[in-house]
């Protein structure tokens, strides 16, 4: 695809605020922006794509796109034409990071970015910090494994932190990774427990990452959204993931909303806020959380920009306002997201809280913002195996073998409850491992056996490529 043209005109006036409510533009850059495209579409903002697959629906909602080159095979690639066009992108029009990308320092280092821009970066990796996870989790119920950081130097940075268990079974995840891609088993012997050498072996054969003790139980996910000084919990979503080759735990999928009971609710919102109050941050973001034996949930780790089960939290709120029938101004999850990074008071019905206080007036807070909220009282139940009115399943569908995936030949018999996504323009040759396309099903009078046996029905139909 040929470069788009050079924006002529400045996207906000003369102030480059994400809020204006002027004709808005937005420069989006990940793996792969599909999803954050489309919310920031039906949110009337131009899109300025910028990711490695170019898929049908990116282009489609996408008013320039520029595919993001892979430097390990083209490490001049910022110095081309590419480059200047970025370039002028990013000098014109805020940009946001809003999806996982290999290599991301090293394209982030080559970028024009002000001094705004750098500094909403570094919030950013503040939150991800290990030590801050940590932090956030004290003096609440919520732990955090115990985490060793391997650091930028040549040696490695032996620093503990979380909370000690009896397993001896670590999982190692690189820094310069994501979706699952990079996360390893280490330690085959159970016996052994971390120490400087292993901790520079590993450095010498992944770079730098965290080495963490794994942890059991059901993963989970819960979706937030701040402007910097108060925090909403958007929603709770269980996370997929599968064994592709070598690597165990590769993403493939979210499905959701699911209920929790209320103090579970109030120990992930009380966390958020002490994220936010830490750091600052603006915009959404995720904690992926396990909810382990004897009901204990540990912290994970935390996305700090658009996750991908963020776009069953935009369809989830469209289709619980609707069953609501509250009148309320939504337009998109990245709507929301663009006016809390500029620091827009949240929307009035969302289960909020103010981040300025101590951790025991925040519990009280979260507590109370969610009785209070549209949100909040439809999902004070306790955890359960009927699925809500709105429960959406999302799968990245992996091929099962070598084929030709020709986008003219898929299935035309899919129910109107069901969606494939990030589908190529042309025929593409994929190899057995490779994502293929998302499927997105939601419920729609189906038991939850029927939903589970459409789903998978359709994904053995993608993955062998039996047109």
């Amino acid at each position: 695809m040929q470069a788009p043209a050079k924006p002529k005109d400045p996207p906000f006036g003369n102030s480059g605020h994400l809020g204006d409510q002027t004709t808005r533009k937005l420069c989006l850059l990940g793996a792969s922006v599909r999803a954050a495209a489309q919310s920031a579409q039906r949110a009337g903002i131009q899109v300025f794509a910028v990711d490695r697959f170019g898929d049908k629906d990116t282009l489609e909602v996408s008013d320039a796109y520029l595919r993001l080159p892979d430097l390990d095979a083209d490490p001049q690639a910022f110095q081309s034409e590419f480059g200047s066009q970025l370039a002028s992108w990013l000098h014109s029009m805020p940009f946001l990071v809003v999806g996982g990308i290999r290599g991301l320092e090293r394209i982030l280092n080559r970028l024009p970015l002000s001094n705004e821009k750098l500094s909403q970066l570094r919030t950013a990796r503040e939150m991800q910090d290990s030590g801050t996870l940590r932090n956030a989790c004290l003096g609440t119920p919520m732990r955090f494994p115990e985490s060793w950081g391997v650091g930028e130097s040549g040696s490695a940075n032996f620093q503990v932190s979380g909370n000690h268990s009896e397993s001896n079974t670590y999982l190692f995840k690189q820094r310069d990774q994501c979706g699952g891609f990079g996360v390893n088993w280490v330690l085959p012997n159970p016996t052994r427990r971390p120490d400087p050498q292993l901790l520079s072996e590993l450095m010498q054969i992944h770079g730098p990452g965290i080495l963490q003790k794994w942890i059991s139980g059901r993963l989970l996910g819960s979706s937030f959204l701040s402007n910097g000084k108060e925090v909403a919990l958007l929603g709770t979503y269980r996370g997929s993931f599968t064994r592709v080759g070598d690597r165990p735990f590769i993403y493939n999928g979210s499905s959701g909303p699911i209920f929790l009971e209320d103090p579970i609710q109030q120990q992930i919102l009380s966390i958020g806020s002490k994220l936010v109050k830490e750091t600052g941050y603006r915009g959404v973001f995720n904690l992926d959380w396990i909810m382990g034996t004897s009901s204990q949930p540990f912290l994970i780790e935390v996305n700090a920009r658009w996750s991908g089960s963020l776009e069953l939290v935009e369809r989830s709120w469209r289709s619980q306002l609707l069953h609501a029938k509250v009148e309320v101004p939504f337009k998109s999850v990245m709507d929301w997201a663009v006016e809390a990074i500029a620091g827009a008071p949240l929307p009035a019905f969302l289960a909020r809280i103010q981040c300025s206080s101590n951790d025991g007036d925040m519990q009280k807070a979260a507590a109370s913002s969610l009785s209070q909220s549209i949100h909040g009282i439809s999902v004070q139940q306790s955890l359960a195996n009927t699925l809500a009115p709105d429960y959406f399943i999302k799968r990245i569908v992996f091929a099962r073998r070598d084929q030709l995936f020709d986008p003219q030949c898929l299935p035309e018999d899919l129910p109107p409850s069901a969606t494939l996504h990030d589908i190529p323009v042309e025929p593409t040759s994929v190899k057995r491992g490779e994502p293929l396309c998302t499927l997105i099903i939601q419920k729609q009078g189906e038991t939850a056996k029927e939903i589970l046996q459409l789903y998978r029905y359709y994904v053995r139909f993608l993955s062998f490529g039996e047109w």
